[in-house]
């Protein structure tokens, strides 16, 4: 394993080298690029799912997933490109359809280099607007951005960013690395964010139930964002709640082990209570609370 990761260090300085000697003899970035851009040609494809389902899930190797509702539409529609080494399937099965994006990966020394365009990293998905089944998205590697109105949605992503917005029953996310965003949203259940590494934002969204955050590494920022009950949980980094009601609507339960608890702008005890109305509780092993009423 070693000597794996001493090879891959060794073909990524070479790789800096030879740029830096590119733009050293006059050249452009444009043509840096284009010298160790692989030539691989993206076909592009446009297809309508005909198929009646209540289910869609989504598991991806590599490609971003974009998802929106339209009212122009009969029926769901995809569109995609690949190349070679790539694959889009869809599969029904007892009204779930799969759809599974593959890639064979490659272990390649020194060049080509790939650059592929946003266009040809997204698959775009088009739902109709009378669609209210539930979603389920597994990626690997990639970008995952929901602007729907769907039952129960799940988003996991192993590396990438994470954007939703829309009207959900209940909204879950697991994210491995990246940062998650929830903007914009009506959740007539509960919102559920768990995240390895990575910042949690939420603003502007009503939650009819609870709302649980929690990573080990990153920030939550919670802004004009209203829920029957807060929990959020850092065990490395600052933690900043904009709460949209008064201070005796919220029962208070703050607590951080390394850092400052802030109330109002007033500094109070690293763990902190009061207050019998709705639970707001926030606690960080290492970082900072900051909580702020109307």
């Amino acid at each position: 394993m070693k000597i794996f990761v001493k090879v891959c260090y060794g073909v990524l300085i070479l790789s800096v080298l030879l740029i830096i000697v590119g733009f050293l003899s006059g050249a452009t970035i444009d043509s840096v690029k284009s010298a160790i851009t692989s030539k691989d040609n993206y076909i592009s494809y446009d297809e309508t799912i005909e198929e009646a389902f209540d289910t869609l899930t989504i598991h991806s190797d590599n490609k971003n997933i974009e998802i929106v509702m339209t009212d122009d539409l009969v029926y769901p529609r995809i569109k995609y490109r690949l190349k070679s080494d790539e694959t889009l399937k869809t599969e029904l099965i007892n009204n779930n359809l799969t759809i599974t994006i593959s890639v064979e990966f490659k272990f390649l020394i020194g060049f080509p280099i790939s650059f592929p365009t946003i266009e040809d990293q997204t698959v775009y998905i088009e739902l109709p607007e009378i669609y209210r089944g539930s979603l389920i998205v597994n990626s690997k590697a990639g970008n995952v951005k929901l602007e729907t109105t769907l039952a129960d949605a799940k988003v996991g992503s192993e590396f990438g960013n994470i954007i939703i917005k829309g009207s959900y029953h209940n909204l879950n996310i697991d994210s491995s690395a990246g940062n998650v965003e929830v903007s914009q949203a009506s959740i007539n259940s509960n919102l559920i964010v768990k995240s390895a590494v990575g910042n949690i934002n939420i603003e502007n969204t009503s939650v009819s139930g609870n709302i649980n955050a929690s990573l080990s590494t990153g920030n939550i920022y919670i802004n004009n964002t209203y829920s029957s009950e807060y929990k959020l949980f850092s065990s490395v980094g600052n933690i900043t709640v904009k709460l949209p009601l008064i201070i005796n609507d919220y029962a208070l339960k703050l607590e951080s082990n390394i850092g400052d608890v802030m109330l109002n702008n007033t500094l109070v005890t690293k763990s902190y209570q009061s207050g019998n109305g709705r639970l707001v509780e926030v606690k960080t092993s290492t970082g900072n609370i900051k909580v702020t009423t109307n």
